[in-house]
């Protein structure tokens, strides 16, 4: 089944002995926008391990893009199937994913496909993002689904191991990422059909990348084993937009001038964290903000500069040119 992309949104910290640990998996508020560039699946993974450089700048784009909206289970139609549900992640494809969330955890729990007429709720919901969780963490949970497709009507189990694997400096062509932690996920599900007992074994294997400044993964590589053979699916964000409550340009964050010099005004709607990083992911201006502040530029070296305002789950992140 090939629709099994759930992800867990990884936001990283460095320490003293190299882990990272990640606060924001997957920790999506309603309004939030998420959109991806497709791309030829020919890319591999690569190895696991500490310190590592993937260089993805090589991708070839396909003409089609996904956007990503999260919604409120009352928007949508088929919100009252899945009662559990608290959120709704729905795609540009015709797919909704059914998701329960709390402050530390977010379970699948029901799926729909529009287009190929999918109806799938979870007995046991699928555990699949864990706040906070580090580089090394490994996990083994387990899931119950039954499926109506079209005719058919299948109960299905499956086994879904995540591992935080690997950590280093991620490339795509629309940037660097210092600080990535990536995320190797393995589900291994039988599904049986229940008027031939016919069972379906399926392997899906899915590869994503996250820094600290995005709830979305960065990279997605997934790989999906079936009867009907593999099929594997490459992607890269492109776009992650969390709208705001206040709709008043006052409730905008911003900051200016960019570039700048000694200086930097910064507009705070909420009250948050803002943090400068440099390209090879080093902190060199960390605080906390409110309304319309100067902040000294002056001890920072000229250069390219990754500028990040968190206020809970609101996130704004661009690209910072300081010039003495």
């Amino acid at each position: 089944m090939k629709f099994r992309l759930f992800l867990i949104a990884l936001c990283a910290v460095s320490s003293a002995n190299a882990q990272l640990t990640i606060h924001h998996c997957e920790d999506f508020s309603i309004g939030t926008t998420l959109r991806f560039q497709q791309c030829d699946p020919a890319a591999l993974a690569g190895p696991a391990g500490a310190a590592l450089t993937w260089d993805f700048t090589g991708l070839t784009p396909l003409a089609d893009t996904t956007t990503e909206w999260m919604v409120s289970p009352s928007a949508t139609t088929a919100g009252s199937l899945f009662p559990t549900a608290n959120l709704v992640e729905k795609y540009s494809n015709g797919t909704f994913v059914y998701v329960h969330t709390n402050a530390d955890s977010s379970f699948l729990v029901g799926y729909l496909d529009t287009v190929n007429s999918i109806n799938i709720s979870y007995s046991k919901p699928n555990l699949f993002a864990l706040r906070p969780i580090s580089y090394g963490t490994s996990t083994l949970g387990t899931y119950l689904t039954d499926v109506t497709f079209s005719s058919f009507h299948l109960h299905g189990s499956g086994i879904d191991t995540l591992a935080a694997d690997a950590y280093g400096t991620l490339k795509l062509p629309n940037g660097t990422y210092p600080n990535t932690l990536r995320l190797k996920i393995t589900q291994a599900e039988n599904d049986t059909e229940l008027t031939s007992r016919t069972v379906t074994v399926t392997t899906m294997v899915t590869y994503v990348w996250f820094d600290d400044s995005h709830t979305s993964a960065l990279l997605k590589i997934d790989s999906t084993n079936s009867p009907g053979g593999i099929q594997k699916t490459v992607q890269y964000l492109i776009d992650e937009t969390t709208a705001v409550p206040s709709t008043s340009l006052a409730s905008t964050f911003s900051c200016y001038p960019n570039p700048a010099s000694d200086q930097l005004w910064v507009n705070a709607p909420r009250p948050g964290t803002l943090c400068i990083t440099n390209t090879l992911g080093q902190i060199v201006l960390n605080k906390q903000v409110l309304g319309n502040q100067s902040l000294s530029l002056a001890l920072i070296p000229p250069g390219i500069y990754y500028l990040n305002y968190r206020s809970g789950t609101i996130v704004r992140t661009q690209t910072l040119v300081i010039r003495h």
